[in-house]
């Protein structure tokens, strides 16, 4: 199994090369990571009730909060691999045109 950008070479632009190869990885540990840790949310939320006085059981309330930390490394982790894969892309372009 190759890792992705393996393939990918520029003689003048190495710099640019290994960004682009940093930026897939942290991409994917973020998405990952965050993903995970969301997962390891609902899951606590679930496994979880709560007991009232009157003796009846609830669930704590899980709230999809778009600002939470979780979905902020999902979306770090999006734009880093957008990142990547569009310095990818004009790196070979620039290769073939040379």
């Amino acid at each position: 199994m190759k890792l992705p950008f393996s393939k990918l070479e520029h003689d003048s632009l190495q710099l640019v090369v290994w960004a682009s190869r940093f930026f897939f990885m942290f991409g994917s540990v973020f998405i990952l990571s965050g993903i995970g840790k969301e997962i390891y949310r609902v899951v606590r939320w679930l496994l979880s009730p709560i007991h009232f006085s009157d003796g009846s059981w609830a669930s704590y309330r899980y709230k999809l909060d778009l600002t939470h930390i979780n979905w902020q490394l999902i979306l770090l982790g999006l734009i880093l691999t957008f990142i990547s894969c569009w310095l990818a892309i004009k790196l070979n372009s620039s290769r073939k045109k040379a």
